[in-house]
């Protein structure tokens, strides 16, 4: 098992999948994602599984196929509008712009989003601080094609 103070993020896939890795990581604290197909196939086994997460980060066409999400904070990715965090505690949820950029491939700036707000908090940035870098770096990795918006070659 993972300790407490490691992050474990999971990426698309079976709510049942999840589940595993989510028994076999013990204490640490879980960032999922999800696609469109997934929350179309299961929402119901989708939400159960959220009070086991510390961060769901489903899309906003996501969302609203998932219906109302409870049990764990939610970051809904909004794509050219932004983060929209919503805490586990019920606070009034917050807007997290993105800077303006030209976009050359949107291709990916979710997944960079999600890693980027799984690695500051393991890194011990609170969750607000966490979502705020992952909005700059989610915009960054729309201005180029693949890997190279983030400053890695391809």
């Amino acid at each position: 098992p993972l300790a407490a103070d490691d992050m474990l993020v999971l990426g698309p896939m079976q709510a049942a999948e999840a589940a595993r890795a989510l028994d076999a990581a013990g204490p640490a604290r879980a960032v999922a994602d999800t696609s469109e197909a997934f929350a179309r196939r299961e929402p119901e086994a989708l939400r159960a599984l959220l009070p086991r997460l510390f961060l769901f980060a489903p899309s906003r066409e996501e969302s609203a196929l998932l219906g109302a999400l409870a049990g764990c904070a939610v970051v809904e990715k909004r794509g050219a509008e932004g983060l929209l965090l919503s805490s586990a505690d019920g606070a009034a949820p917050r807007r997290f712009t993105p800077p303006s950029v030209a976009v050359v491939d949107p291709t990916g700036a979710g997944d960079a989003t999600v890693g980027a707000i799984a690695g500051g908090l393991a890194l011990g940035q609170s969750l607000e601080e966490a979502v705020h870098a992952a909005v700059a770096i989610g915009a960054r990795a729309v201005t180029s094609h693949g890997p190279a918006a983030l400053g890695f070659l391809t």
